[in-house]
């Protein structure tokens, strides 16, 4: 997924001040669950985005939101910022920048694992140890759930694909049937 430039200055911005102050990976986690808490929270999103509220109340609504969820400092003050920005509205993609970036500092890969049933932990951590031996790098792994996949797994790493569903196996079976 391509960020723009915009997200990616914030991003930038606020990875430094983590780095900075040494709390990275709770920036990163914290940023993630509040972005997850804006993209659910519509009744938050149309008072943000309301031309009719005064920035002071905005900016001080989402001061309250960081000081009950007990944010670091650093974060709070960076999405009081973007609210008095107006630029609250890309938190997801500016959480998606940020991600990248702690990424690349630490030479870790995002990977998505879909399956069609939930898969025991101990398989989880089978295929993810074993993507990292094939790729070189730490994964971090996302896990999700298609039925349509009928069994087997998915595990995509960016552009590379590893699929093991039943549902390619039985379109590859057809495909050679119709040939033959």
């Amino acid at each position: 997924m391509i960020v723009g430039s915009l997200p990616r200055r914030y991003a930038r911005a606020l990875f430094s001040l983590s780095k900075e102050e040494g709390v990275l990976e709770e920036i990163e986690k914290e940023l993630g669950q509040f972005a997850g808490l804006w993209e659910s929270e519509e009744e938050l999103q149309r008072m943000i985005s309301s031309p009719v509220v005064q920035l002071r109340e905005k900016v001080d609504l989402v001061g309250k939101i960081t000081e009950s969820l007990k944010l670091p400092p650093v974060l709070g003050d960076f999405l009081r910022l973007l609210t008095a920005k107006g630029r609250l509205t890309i938190i997801a993609e500016i959480c998606r920048a940020f991600e990248q970036l702690i990424d690349q500092e630490k030479g870790r890969l995002r990977a998505v694992l879909t399956s069609a049933v939930p898969l025991p932990g101990q398989t989880i951590d089978k295929i993810k140890v074993t993507l990292e031996k094939v790729l070189g790098k730490e994964i971090s792994l996302r896990v999700d759930e298609d039925p349509e996949l009928i069994g087997g797994a998915i595990a995509q790493v960016g552009s590379l694909v590893f699929d093991g569903s039943v549902k390619t196996k039985l379109k590859q079976m057809e495909s050679k049937l119709k040939q033959s």
